[in-house]
Order: structure tokens, then C-alpha cells, then sequence
């Protein structure tokens, strides 16, 4: 362990914990569109991200990024907006009549067809283990789509700070735990979910968080493999 510190240059460790910051907050970002409705200050702050984002060559998320921003338009006022996603929020999370429309968004209606299944004991399990009790009440049973990418984001926040600290070996075993829970949890049904998001939703804004959410799970699935074989290889 001590050698793996050696080989880590101060400017390996800024890349690292940059890197974590960022994915940490792309995490964050995507699951607030599961866990909160719209509010007129919450689009016109993602309406003012989109226009001051980098852009990077070559990036094949901007011209999706594009189209978010054009959805959200330009005028002042995006009451008329709020209203209408709020209604298509509450159709889509909270209205679970059976055959009709989507599930509820948790991993154990997805790989069990009931709620509070194994899968929600084996997440709260994980949480446990990190060190986290439920992470966002409000949602009910921790399985929840926005609570699992939130935890991830937690996880990705704590990488970062133990990266600031020196803490390298944490740091490093921190991978492994982001990719265990992204393989076996969030990938074996998000995906999913947003395919079936973006087929029942009326509204665009939804079928481009679809698009987003599985483009940054598909993403960081290969950053991530990328990472813990670099490790392996020092």
C-alpha cells in the first residue's frame, strides 16, 4: 500500500479528486430530477448551468445538452412550464395505478415485483457499510431511483475528500465500492427504467432526463473500469 502512495504524483492526486468532484455532482444533479418536482428557481438554475458549461470537442452528450436548454426556452417567466412538468412529474412517480403508466421507481418493484423486497434490504445493507443510515427519508423505501444515484454521489463526494486528505489507500478502495454498487444494483435496472421513462413520458424534458441519466451510467461504468485497472497496474 505504501508503494501505491509513492507512485502518486500531487498532480495525479488534483486529476483524481477533480474527477470525483465532478462525477460526484453529476450524480447529485441526476437525482434530483427523480426526488423533487420542478420549481421555477430550479429550471432557471439548470437553464443558466447549460449556458455556461464548458463545451468539449468531439463531447457526444452536448448536442442532447442543447436540447435541454432549448426545451427550457429563453423568457423570463417558466411558470407556465413549472406547471406543466409538475403535472407530468406527479403522472410519471406518483401515480402507480397497476397497468397503467410507469412502476414505482424502485429496484425491488423492477427485480422482485414487490416493494421492500431482498434488493431493498441488500441497498440499505451497503448504505450501512459506507457509513449511512437512510439517505432521503421522503422517498420511502432507500431502493428509490433518485436515492441510489444520490448515494453514489455521496460516495464520489467522500472519494474527493479523502483524495484532499491524503488519504490515498481510501481513496483508491473507493472504486471498488462505487462500481460494486453500480454494477450490482443501479445498472442491473436503471437502465431500464429509463427506457421506459422515456416511451410512457409526454413531456421532453423527461425523455432527455432518460437520455441523461443512462448516457452517465454508461459513462462512468467505463471510468470507473478504466480507474480500478489503472490501480491494479501500480
Amino acid at each position: 500500500m505504501v508503494q501505491h502512495e509513492h507512485r502518486i504524483t500531487d498532480e495525479d492526486v488534483a486529476q483524481y479528486r477533480a474527477l470525483a468532484e465532478q462525477r460526484s455532482k453529476t450524480y447529485w444533479y441526476l437525482s434530483t430530477f427523480f426526488l423533487d418536482a420542478p420549481t421555477t428557481g430550479g429550471l432557471l438554475e439548470i437553464r443558466s448551468q447549460l449556458s455556461a458549461r464548458p463545451r468539449e470537442p468531439d463531447d457526444d452528450i452536448d448536442p442532447l445538452l442543447d436540447e435541454f436548454q432549448s426545451v427550457l426556452g429563453t423568457e423570463p417567466d417558466v411558470g407556465e412550464l413549472v406547471r406543466e412538468l409538475c403535472v407530468e412529474y406527479t403522472r410519471l412517480f406518483h401515480v402507480n395505478k397497476q397497468g397503467l403508466g410507469l412502476a414505482p421507481p424502485y429496484e425491488s418493484v423492477y427485480r422482485e415485483s414487490r416493494l421492500l423486497g431482498e434488493t431493498t434490504k441488500a441497498v440499505v445493507d451497503a448504505y450501512a457499510d459506507a457509513g449511512y443510515e437512510d439517505i432521503h427519508t421522503p422517498a420511502g423505501p432507500q431502493d428509490h431511483l433518485g436515492v441510489e444515484l444520490r448515494f453514489l454521489a455521496m460516495l464520489c463526494f467522500d472519494e474527493s475528500r479523502n483524495w484532499s486528505s491524503g488519504e490515498i489507500d481510501a481513496a483508491r478502495s473507493s472504486w471498488t465500492r462505487q462500481s460494486d454498487f453500480l454494477t450490482r444494483h443501479i445498472l442491473t435496472w436503471i437502465p431500464a427504467y429509463c427506457d421506459a421513462l422515456e416511451r410512457e413520458s409526454t413531456a421532453r424534458y423527461y425523455e432527455i432526463v432518460a437520455q441523461l441519466t443512462r448516457h452517465a451510467l454508461d459513462r462512468d461504468k467505463q471510468v470507473l473500469r478504466t480507474l480500478i485497472t489503472q490501480s491494479c497496474r501500480n
